[in-house]
């Protein structure tokens, strides 16, 4: 049963369409992410939902519930800001237990949940501190635990981890998700960081210009991407512009600047221009050409490269203002102005519409 759905929701501001025709359905206990870059309308969908923003048109509803225009105090949502938006003259105990206290349970009842929540997320004996006595893991934290404590039915986050340094993120990445599958509360989680939202959800949403692209698993967003946009916003992506000669089977042969490739067949879209799309770690290099059947082997030149530890980050010349980044172990080291030739799997690339 979805406990979270869109249907037609649309919020303009001004001449600018945040979010557009939206239409999305989040199941119960599911952790969804909205990833896309700045200004793509996830925020704005996410205030909607909270009813922090009304919208133009569309509904939202909880379960069999429409929410569209009902206020967030009515909304039973639990939600963490970007800031943590804790109070700094309130202890921990205190902020975690506001929202109780603003629908009014009784003071036993108040100590017994901030007590049992506190200690779901480990802070159990930080009751008496404020706010700028925590670290930035600890009032992300209480801010969760504020969120939590009103056994809400839907927890909404906006990107909040974005005010902690990286080791302290990619931690609390695997605490939110721990925590949430633990309670197993639905969750809508806001962010502008791939890997954040490939760690965290069970189903990641690709935003654009107010709607979805894609919708989809980590891996599925991450090997099938159906638009060159998403594609090039998910990991690092070479892209070389194709046309479609012929289809073998799930397979199609394409015509490059290049030469002819093999490539996954997927018919997306009404548009015209197509791409083969790569990713780097796919790319075999070596020094004479792949004489494996039903390889793609492209001859190039080592323009540049990086090392990066587990890494060696190359940019190989292809000809013809063609250029392939490749990811490719430090055990076997190529020179730079090397000739070399570029090979992958036609598995390994696949059709996408620019």
């Amino acid at each position: 049963m979805a406990v979270l759905r869109l249907s037609g929701l649309t919020k303009r501001f001004g001449t600018v369409t945040a979010v557009d025709r939206q239409d999305l359905e989040v199941a119960d206990g599911e952790l969804i992410a909205l990833l896309g870059p700045s200004g793509c309308g996830k925020t704005t969908t996410l205030r909607c939902i909270a009813g922090f923003e009304v919208p133009d048109e569309g509904f939202i509803y909880f379960g069999d519930h429409e929410v569209t225009t009902l206020p967030p105090e009515k909304r039973n949502i639990g939600m963490v800001f970007q800031s943590y938006a804790l109070f700094p003259h309130m202890t921990v105990a205190e902020n975690v237990a506001y929202g109780l206290r603003m629908r009014k349970v009784a003071k036993p009842e108040i100590e017994k949940r901030v007590a049992e929540v506190l200690g779901r997320v480990q802070l159990k004996g930080m009751e008496a501190r404020y706010p700028r006595q925590l670290s930035g893991g600890q009032q992300q934290r209480v801010a969760l635990a504020r969120a939590l404590v009103i056994s809400p039915d839907l927890l909404l986050l906006d990107e909040p981890l974005a005010n902690l340094d990286a080791k302290l993120r990619e931690e609390m990445r695997f605490y939110i998700r721990s925590l949430q599958k633990d309670i197993g509360i639905t969750t809508m989680y806001v962010t502008h960081d791939q890997a954040e939202a490939m760690v965290i959800a069970d189903s990641v949403a690709v935003m654009f210009d107010g709607k979805i692209d894609h919708l989809g698993d980590a891996f599925d967003v991450y090997r099938n991407p159906r638009t060159r946009r998403v594609a090039d916003f998910i990991g690092l992506t070479n892209f070389l512009p194709v046309a479609v000669k012929e289809r073998q089977g799930s397979l199609c042969l394409v015509s490059s600047a290049v030469g002819d490739l093999l490539c996954i067949w997927r018919e997306e879209g009404t548009k015209t221009d197509r791409y083969m799309a790569v990713r780097p770690e796919s790319i075999r290099l070596s020094r004479s050409r792949d004489a494996r059947p039903q390889w793609n082997s492209v001859e190039g030149r080592v323009q540049a490269r990086a090392y990066l530890g587990n890494i060696i980050d190359y940019r190989i010349s292809l000809g013809a203002d063609a250029l392939f980044r490749v990811q490719a172990s430090p055990e076997d080291l190529f020179d730079v102005d090397q000739p070399v030739f570029a090979s992958f799997a036609p598995e390994s690339a696949w059709l996408v519409t620019g």
